[in-house]
């Protein structure tokens, strides 16, 4: 089985190349097309040290737990701003932190039902905070509505409703919503098209904030079309910007595209082997585990899922690119060398939610969930349960401890997260 699907993977990449190669030149030709070898590196994972994705040093932030930051407890996002801020997005609120002091500053929009509030706050909308600029979805989900990082004003909105609501012909019959958007300027703004029916002849869209498509990318895979009895959906898009490049992959598909104005590149191809989620069950695995099917009530059977390795985040830099991934609901990080083109996942002993060994402090694991490349940093975050469970767990590391790292062995499980500020070697 194994030998059969990485024959498949590379004639699939060959095929690919040759394609490429009759076409004009595009950025497919700067790149090419590499094989990461995830099911092995999973199956021969081992402790890894953070010092190996180029960390030198880090960070601690403790975020300030107030009255009007307690219930960021377990964020979605927290990515930095600069050398000056943080902002940490979770459900119903968006908050600016000081980076160097973790004192809260203010909030960013207010979560409601009136036309200057936002609705839901998702990691499903792209952030430019390159242009000083964070989003979040309007009440309804009609809207994507950005707000001024320096301001905490809006300053824009983008109707997404009337893309689906334009009757044009080339989305018919398609009844998707669309929830991973990526935008990347006023006139070019992509979204996922998550076929739920099975009936979507397209896979992504190119339009404006008019609503007008401007490019609608082929649906490159086929599932069984099902009958209309509800309408779930999750994130199941990776969006994000490399230099001026935008990458996308679908979460059942093994491949990693660069999103050129015409078409799709495939840029990375994953190899999961046996282990790969088929696309055609994809409607099917709404659940991660059995007790999240039980406590659903739906009458229809549990498909199981966990025995499939999917890819749950993607970061990139000039070295490596890093990922997350779920298998037998145990999360892992890897990256792939960019450099040597070798394929880790790191397993760190007794701990379900692994990570990177800090061997920078012998402190808390670091698990990646941003990279600054302006600024030349990578960030992750660690919960205050999970920070006073590694102080019990970890006596004689502790013990070790520079006074201003065991002085965090004194907040409160409730307490907001720590956030890890990693420093890159400059090449």
């Amino acid at each position: 089985m194994q030998n059969s699907n990485i024959i498949y993977l590379v004639i699939f990449c060959c095929t690919i190349l040759g394609i490429i190669s009759c076409s004009t030149k595009s950025e497919s030709e700067t790149f090419g097309i590499e094989l990461i070898e995830v099911t092995n590196a999973l199956e021969s994972s081992k402790t890894l040290n953070v010092s190996a994705l180029g960390v030198e040093s880090f960070e601690y932030v403790s975020l300030e737990t107030n009255e009007n930051t307690f219930k960021l407890a377990n964020p979605y996002v927290i990515s930095t701003i600069g050398d000056d801020k943080l902002i940490v997005k979770k459900h119903r609120q968006m908050a600016l932190f000081n980076q160097k002091t973790g004192k809260y500053i203010s909030n960013i929009g207010k979560y409601g039902d009136d036309p200057y509030s936002y609705g839901i706050i998702t990691s499903t909308i792209n952030d430019r905070f390159d242009q000083g600029l964070v989003s979040a979805w309007a009440k309804g989900s009609k809207e994507i509505i950005e707000y001024s990082i320096d301001t905490r004003q809006i300053v824009n909105r983008i109707n997404i409703q009337n893309v689906t609501l334009n009757n044009d012909t080339l989305l018919s019959p398609t009844t998707s919503r669309l929830f991973d958007v990526f935008f990347e300027d006023k006139e070019n703004i992509l979204a996922f098209l998550p076929n739920l029916y099975g009936d979507s002849p397209f896979r992504l869209i190119r339009f404006n904030e008019k609503g007008v498509i401007k490019k609608a990318y082929p649906q490159g895979q086929s599932i069984k079309e099902r009958p209309r009895r509800e309408n779930l959906f999750f994130g199941e898009a990776i969006f994000y910007k490399y230099g001026e490049t935008v990458m996308f992959k679908e979460r059942y598909s093994d491949t990693l595209f660069v999103v050129n104005d015409e078409s799709l590149s495939p840029r990375y191809v994953f190899n999961l082997e046996d282990k790969s989620p088929p696309y055609q069950d994809k409607n099917e695995h709404l659940f991660p585990n059995k007790a999240s099917y039980l406590r659903s009530g739906i009458p229809y059977p549990y498909v199981d899922r966990t025995r499939y390795l999917f890819i749950e985040s993607l970061i990139e830099n000039d070295d490596f690119l890093i990922f997350s991934i779920m298998h037998m609901e145990e999360l892992s990080y890897g990256f792939f060398d960019k450099t040597k083109g070798g394929t880790y996942v790191s397993k760190l002993p007794n701990d379900p939610i692994n990570g990177f060994y800090n061997d920078i402090d012998n402190f808390i694991p670091f698990r990646p969930t941003y990279i600054d490349r302006k600024n030349n940093k990578i960030v992750g975050f660690v919960t205050a349960e999970d920070v006073l469970t590694w102080f019990d767990e970890n006596p004689e590391l502790a013990n070790k401890l520079p006074k201003e790292l065991s002085a965090l062995s004194r907040i409160q499980p409730e307490d907001n997260p720590i956030v890890m500020i990693g420093k890159l070697k400059n090449h």
